[in-house]
């Protein structure tokens, strides 16, 4: 089940499309200034976590709206092309990663270890964009590829979810942080074995021919 059928999802998308996009749309906003605003808006959260889990937690879901709304204004206004789609992509990738640069700042303000967080965060980058390009990359091949269950939004409501139980219960926000991003590792992994094995499946052994 998507996260827009599930019924916040479904909540979200009556926002969206009866609240949000009227206004944008009326205000005269370009999808690809939504695009460009979610990534400056991205490029904060780093040092908004540095300042406090509750700034970085409201720096990084104000990006995830831009992120959320782009898409559909786009298609609400006739504007959405592939270059459009294209860009919007390619800068998710970078708010994946300072999303997850602003987590490991605040576990350096917790007093976790460097090097040991910094292995997990940026492990868990990587995996986020094996995630994203196993889809692509099968896609683009001729595969389909909608299986596993850490996709971009999934990743996202994850990460916020483990800033606001780190602002919300400040004295064990730190091992909120280990626990919670050593499950995100996994399920990041496990997302990018299950979509390599099923690709693989569709495409024949992954010997170059």
């Amino acid at each position: 089940m998507s996260l827009l059928s599930s019924p916040p999802g479904r909540a979200f998308a009556a926002l969206r499309d009866r609240v949000l996009l009227p206004r944008l749309m009326a205000a005269g906003v370009r999808p690809d200034r939504l695009t460009w605003a979610g990534l400056a808006l991205a490029l904060l959260v780093p040092p908004a976590f540095l300042a406090s889990a509750w700034l970085g937690l409201a720096v990084m879901l104000a990006s995830g709206l831009a992120d959320a709304l782009d898409g559909a204004l786009a298609r609400a206004t006739g504007q959405a092309t592939p270059g459009g789609a294209f860009l919007d992509s390619t800068l998710d990738r970078a708010a994946d990663f300072l999303y997850l640069a602003g987590l490991w700042l605040l576990m350096l303000g917790l007093g976790a270890s460097p090097a040991p967080s910094a292995l997990l965060c940026f492990s868990a980058a990587l995996l986020s964009f094996l995630v994203s390009y196993a889809k692509a990359r099968g896609e683009a091949l001729g595969a389909s590829c909608e299986v596993g269950r850490m996709e971009r939004a999934p990743r996202f409501l994850f990460l916020a979810a483990l800033a606001l139980a780190a602002a919300l219960f400040p004295a064990v926000a730190l091992a909120i942080l280990w626990w919670g991003l050593g499950a995100f590792w996994l399920l990041t992994l496990w997302t990018v074995a299950v979509r390599v094995r099923h690709v693989r499946a569709q495409l024949g052994d992954g010997r170059d021919k």
